[in-house]
């Protein structure tokens, strides 16, 4: 397909989270610093852990200059198009003429249809789609006389006023992939807008083609329809596959997009600043000098943005004990008196001053970050992508070893679902990847989890009562060992080190990647409960014989909150049936309504990638808490009454149960280095306020009902808690392994099991 010579352009797409209000506000000044022409926002109205993306686009707006501004793609059936184009034509007015409006016809009818919105069929989207995209133009066209009126299937407009006057003719951008999404599209859009993981690449030739008869047909020019791609990528040391190399490969490859399918618009799915500086400083202007040379025209001269740094606020100093001038070359690195280091300084439960954070981009950089980190004197964590519950991921003065840029995730092979992942990746991320398959896998309650700190662990999921923990369904894994070495495990593959990592990969080296089998779950029955919780031991026993009864597709958490000043105590239920058969679904929680009095329910059939929607989450220390979990055999009466006097005595402000058993004690004891198979459910007791000392005693009065532990959950480090993790056998297996692996200990800071002296 021919170049549609338009100009470059290259911006980035953010998830809006809720949790860390300014993270997007930087992240959108960082690309306005780093050259970039867009930052976008995902629109999804129906998560409660996103911003509202007009409201925060408006916010991101007022406190950028010059970044062009767009969602991507805003859900029309929530957003009535009369009100749409008056919004838009107001934030274009406030920006300076930089917003340009990006629609999609609609997806998840299940959560539009629960706030409100009408479901349609296919074709019913589609004619929604052009009657407000006809609506949109005229109350944007202010050079016509008159107010504006529309007679049609879905709406009518009578008589309303046009405007605002913009300071730009606001372009129209429209997610298009079927036929005759393509066909609107050339005929009135203004640019088309796919992305990677819904179309391939080898595709954007037919989508074109059908764009190009569209346009011609309706009296447009080819183009009049700017071509546009949402990537996702990784930046590596080395050149690998397609946007998975250096910054010099990405920009080859892009630009050979250009030249052959005419892609114009990069926007990048990223929340790494790293990633963000490294697209709009080096992918981008390398970009737009290939094609300029293959166009034969003069290479483009951009004005360069003022990048000024932002120095850490944490008062943290370089180390005397780290050699800074032997640092490997190739290796981003970040010291306190560098540009981003309040950013990966701190995990989310605690703040971190380190000497130093080596962000890893693949193995060979993780073994030679090794070498290198062996001959400080200093404190090593090793840290992956997630949240971290015990602090250990990072340190005062010491050095992190970061490997949340090595998040790839791919398709090894599609007919066993068999997939290779990063473990810098949050399982958001995978969710997102690989949920347009109608594929899911188990990991915990919240997309911010990190990978690396799962399948080292075990994995006590959503899912875990149908397909077991998470650990049950990695088949291979690549870990390098304290001597730099990389070993890639299987069960037929350095088996004994294989059983280690699941379970205790930790103590053994840092996990690089992994390889599993992706469960075939696509929609779940999603069902939330708000129990008054007052009769609490009443209410535990109500519930454990009901789990015990219960199918094993029904996953169950449970969340706690004493009373507080003008409100009960309640429990809050999520539970998840693990596939689309709503009828099976509603017989089986349908007994959940008399457990105890009730005061909110609901249930939807909402895909699984939507529950695990990616978060942008910041990780700045700001929950600091003290953790105590247990596992435990059954939730019987004296089991239960303990426990509420626990949650009494040590005045837990909250506190969480999530159920195992069904396929999760299906896997004998001594299969993975996570032992516990017989047990029912996890207990965790969080409390908030740490100094207050109060659960500490109470715990230990509880602990003759803990038959077990569960480390991902837990901040108790002393060895007394390391041996209810690990029984007496696990514990000697996991110590020769580490005696073989890691004879001096290097990976200390965790859930230490030191190597036999």
């Amino acid at each position: 397909m021919p170049d549609y010579r338009h100009d470059l352009r290259f911006g980035i797409n953010l998830t809006p989270t809720l949790a860390n209000p300014n993270a997007p506000v930087e992240l959108a000044q960082l690309g306005e610093q780093a050259g970039l022409d867009y930052v976008t926002f995902q629109d999804h109205p129906y998560n409660n852990q996103f911003f509202d993306a007009f409201t925060l686009l408006t916010y991101v707006a007022a406190q950028t200059s010059t970044i062009g501004l767009a969602h991507n793609v805003l859900n029309l059936p929530l957003r009535p198009p009369a009100m749409l184009a008056r919004s838009a034509a107001s934030l274009d007015v406030l920006s300076g003429g930089r917003f340009e409006l990006a629609l999609g016809a609609g997806a998840f009818w299940d959560p539009i249809v629960a706030m409100g919105g009408e479901r349609r069929t296919p074709g019913e989207a589609l004619r929604q789609l052009e009657e407000a995209i006809d609506i949109i133009r005229q109350v944007l066209d202010t050079s016509r006389p008159g107010g504006v009126r529309h007679s049609g299937e879905f709406y009518n407009i009578n008589g309303m006023t046009r405007g605002p006057e913009t300071p730009h003719e606001i372009p129209i951008w429209l997610g298009a992939y079927k036929p005759k999404m393509l066909k609107l599209l050339g005929e009135k859009g203004d640019a088309w807008l796919p992305s990677m993981g819904y179309i391939e690449i080898d595709a954007l030739a037919d989508g074109n083609a059908r764009i190009d008869d569209a346009a011609i047909s309706a009296g447009r020019s080819p183009q009049d329809v700017r071509r546009m791609l949402n990537i996702m990528g990784t930046f590596l040391r080395s050149d690998r596959n397609f946007l998975k190399g250096t910054p010099a490969r990405w920009a080859e490859q892009l630009a050979e997009l250009t030249l052959r399918d005419g892609i114009s618009t990069y926007l990048l799915a990223t929340n790494d600043p790293s990633a963000i500086q490294a697209f709009g400083q080096e992918v981008a202007p390398a970009v737009r000098e290939i094609v300029a040379k293959a166009r034969g025209e003069d290479a483009p001269v951009r004005e360069q943005r003022d990048s000024a740094t932002v120095l850490g606020t944490s008062g943290a100093t370089r180390s005397d004990n780290i050699d800074y001038d032997a640092i490997p070359t190739g290796i981003s690195t970040i010291a306190p008196d560098q540009a981003g280091y309040d950013r990966v300084r701190s995990v989310y439960m605690r703040e971190g001053t380190p000497g130093l954070v080596m962000m890893t981009a693949s193995a060979d950089q993780v073994a030679e970050a090794l070498q290198y980190a062996q001959k400080q004197e200093v404190p090593l964590s090793i840290r992956a992508g997630g949240h971290g519950t015990s602090g250990l991921s990072t340190n005062d003065g010491g050095i992190i070893l970061d490997v949340s840029r090595i998040n790839d995730i791919s398709v090894v092979d599609e007919a066993t679902r068999r997939i290779r992942v990063g473990t810098g990746a949050t399982w958001g991320m995978v969710a997102e990847a690989i949920g347009p398959r109608g594929w899911a896998m188990t990991s915990g309650d919240y997309s911010d989890v990190g990978v690396g700190g799962i399948v080292t662990v075990g994995g006590i999921g959503l899912l875990a009562r149908k397909y077991g923990l998470t650990i049950d369904n990695v088949v291979a894994a690549e870990i390098v060992t304290a001597d730099g070495t990389l070993h890639r495990t299987s069960l037929t593959q350095n088996p004994e080190l294989f059983w280690g990592i699941r379970g205790a990969g930790g103590n053994l080296g840092v996990v690089t990647h992994v390889e599993l089998e992706a469960l075939p779950v696509g929609d779940v029955v999603l069902a939330q409960f708000v129990y008054d919780a007052t009769d609490f031991t009443s209410f535990l026993v109500n519930l454990g014989q009901f789990m015990q009864q219960a199918p094993r597709e029904l996953q169950v958490f449970m969340y706690y909150t004493p009373r507080r000043r003008g409100a009960d105590a309640s429990a809050q239920i999520l539970a998840v049936w693990a596939n689309d058969e709503a009828e099976a679904a509603v017989e089986a929680i349908t007994p959940m309504l008399h457990l105890a009095p009730l005061l909110q329910q609901g249930a939807q059939l909402v895909p699984y990638s939507l529950i695990m929607a990616p978060q942008d989450q910041a990780h700045t220390g700001q929950q600091t808490l003290r953790a105590r979990s247990g596992l435990l055999s059954s939730l019987n009466r004296d089991t239960a009454g303990a426990i509420s006097t626990l949650l009494q005595e040590g005045k837990v402000p909250w506190a969480n149960f999530r159920w195992v058993g069904g396929a999760v004690n299906d896997m004998p004891a001594d299969a993975t280095a996570y032992a516990h198979r017989s047990q029912e459910v996890l207990f965790t007791a969080m409390d908030l306020y740490p100094d207050r000392r109060n659960l500490d005693p109470a715990w230990q009065r509880f602990l003759p009902f803990v038959s077990g532990n569960y480390l991902n959950l837990e901040t108790d480090t002393s060895e007394r808690t390391v041996r209810e993790v690990y029984p007496t056998p696990t514990y000697e297996r996991i110590q020769r392994l580490k005696s073989q692996y890691d004879p001096e200990n290097v990976f200390n800071r965790n859930f230490n099991i030191p190597p036999v002296k």
